[in-house]
């Protein structure tokens, strides 16, 4: 009888080490894939920029008193500002997912803000594409407030 209750125990014993063992190798499993999908995230998102990076620099040579009119008929400017709105857009979504981390957050939305403190045009445009429904397309809520700072 003895034999078996300590059968039983080390069973037991050996049933919670490897339960253990499982459990942080499942863990280290899921945080290698997080930092994976984040490294992913992190190389997309500034490709992206970077293609738009030299739009933004040629929207901030423009004369910023320039109508929306007359910017739209700066086509590429104008879709590339459009490209950027979603670029953002797409960089909120996923960092309320928290899947991008808040150090890496608030450097992008630092430069978020300066072009939005910087380019009139941009407000205005992006007041225009945020007004009634058109915030739905930018993954924000009729009550939610947008990823820009306003100072």
């Amino acid at each position: 009888m003895e034999s078996s209750t300590a059968e039983l125990i080390s069973s037991v014993i050996l049933g919670i080490v490897a339960s253990g063992i499982a459990i942080h190798f499942s863990l280290k499993g899921k945080k290698m894939e997080e930092d994976r999908f984040m490294k992913e995230l992190f190389q997309d998102f500034n490709a992206r920029y970077d293609k738009l990076n030299n739009s933004l620099i040629k929207i901030s040579m423009l004369d910023p008193r320039i109508s929306v009119d007359d910017f739209r008929k700066k086509t590429k400017l104008y879709n590339d500002l459009i490209d950027y709105f979603n670029l953002c857009a797409e960089e909120y979504y996923w960092f309320r997912e928290e899947r991008i981390r808040k150090k890496v957050w608030k450097s992008w939305k630092a430069g978020m803000d300066y072009w939005y403190e910087n380019l009139p045009i941009l407000r205005v445009v992006w007041e225009e594409e945020i007004k009634g429904n058109g915030r739905l397309s930018y993954y924000l809520d009729r009550e939610e407030k947008d990823f820009f700072s306003r100072k």
